[in-house]
């Protein structure tokens, strides 16, 4: 399991500072971002959400659930991404 910190980005360009946990499966992973989640409505869990990790690929969530102060998560890694981009990754989640 991995850890760190980034930010959850949303549709509209904000962002969320987030701490997160990750499990990582090959070209995906599944995982929880913990942070202040007040200011996002339920529908921008929905679509258009990306997460950038410190040290790693940005990854396009599928929310599993949330709350308040956490958001469950799986992805697919972003392939597009540039810089940290992982080898073998099937390309971005639609």
């Amino acid at each position: 399991m991995k850890s760190g910190h980034g930010r959850l980005i949303l549709r509209d360009g904000s962002d969320v500072a987030v701490s997160y946990l990750l499990n990582d499966f090959g070209s995906w992973c599944s995982g929880t971002l913990v942070g202040d989640m007040t200011a996002i409505g339920p529908a921008d869990f929905s679509r258009g959400l990306k997460v950038r990790l410190e040290y790693g690929p940005d990854l396009v969530p599928m929310v599993i659930g949330y709350s308040e102060i956490h958001l469950t998560f799986a992805a697919r890694y972003n392939a597009r991404t540039t810089g940290n981009s992982r080898t073998g990754s099937e390309g971005g989640a639609r």
